[in-house]
């Protein structure tokens, strides 16, 4: 049989499989890979100036602490072998006395690319949706991506934190109920962990699908979509820490290992962002190429009526026929 055929008649059949296929279509028409390439740079670019504010961070922990220091210093040198602990020491001091410059250049550095990613990622979801690009950035839309980098800087540490207190609080009531040492506790540990996880990814491509593109859209529409993209995100999750641990035997693995399966998971994560903004552009086989989902509906002239967004307004002169003059 020939493919093409075959692929026809199954969309014909299935009304999820022509969906799938238009979607696909949208992914690479609009160049969904190397969209998905910006998007993972951009997060690396916001990872480092986020890493120079933990950095600083720990260095003020241990300002305040200087037992610590001590602690940590007699850790190295036990820990580690000598030229790598002859390095470390010194880093550890570099952090205590250099925490207020770090502080203050990772912070600007950090508003910065966090902004910088927040635009790039909207732009490739409305690319999705073919919308045409938006002018340079405006103050007002600055301080909106400003906004936006903050619900997520909050929202993700706390779902994050109260994840790890979640299972951290199951292990110890499993050990007060002296389970903690059976196969099935362990397993449903990790399975608590995974779902406390999915819940997390799952609230975060809600508001980042409903939210970032140049419209808004109704969560009960985005909600499956994220539910399933969630699921996608934990199998690559799962994959890439697997390919670690594999990885890690010796130095060069788990330097150049880790590297690698790092990239590749922002990769596929970036990929399967932009497939679920395809899939939510081309839910609607009449929607023409760059029309934005319904919207809220502007108030009418009659009461109790209201008029499409693009509806001529009531007082709109009506049309003239050809030849006759106003």
């Amino acid at each position: 049989m020939d493919p093409r055929r075959w692929g026809a008649d199954l969309r014909q059949r299935y009304r999820a499989a022509d969906h799938l296929h238009r979607a696909g279509r949208r992914f690479f028409a609009q160049r969904g890979n190397h969209l998905a390439s910006a998007v993972a740079f951009a997060t690396v670019l916001a990872a480092v100036p986020l890493l120079m504010v933990l950095f600083a961070a720990a260095g003020f922990l241990l300002w305040a602490r200087p037992d610590l220091v001590a602690d940590l210093e007699t850790w190295v040198v036990s820990g580690f072998p000598a030229p790598i602990a002859e390095t470390v020491v010194p880093l550890v001091d570099a952090t205590v006395s250099g925490r207020v410059p770090v502080a203050s250049v990772g912070f600007v550095a950090a508003v910065w690319a966090g902004t910088t990613w927040i635009a790039v990622v909207r732009e490739a979801i409305s690319a999705m949706w073919e919308l045409p690009p938006r002018p340079p950035a405006s103050p007002r839309r600055i301080l909106r991506d400003t906004a936006s980098l903050l619900v997520l800087l909050v929202a993700v540490p706390a779902s994050v934190a109260l994840t790890v207190s979640a299972t951290g609080g199951l292990g110890a009531a499993l050990d007060l109920l002296g389970l903690a040492d059976s196969p099935a506790a362990g397993v449903l540990v990790s399975l608590v962990g995974l779902v406390l996880g999915w819940g997390i990814v799952w609230s975060v491509l809600v508001w980042l699908l409903s939210r970032l593109p140049g419209h808004r859209m109704a969560v009960r529409t985005v909600a499956p979509v994220a539910a399933t993209g969630a699921l996608l995100f934990e199998a690559i999750t799962v994959v890439t820490t697997l390919t670690i641990g594999a990885t890690s035997g010796s130095l060069g693995g788990a330097v150049f290992g880790s590297l690698l399966a790092g990239l590749a998971f922002l990769f596929a994560a970036a990929r399967v962002l932009l497939s679920l903004a395809a899939w939510l552009a081309t839910a609607d086989p009449s929607t023409p190429p760059g029309a934005r989902p319904p919207g809220p509906r502007r108030p009418s002239s009659h009461p109790g009526r209201a008029c499409p967004p693009d509806a001529p307004a009531a007082h709109a002169d009506p049309p003239q026929p050809p030849g006759e003059p106003r």
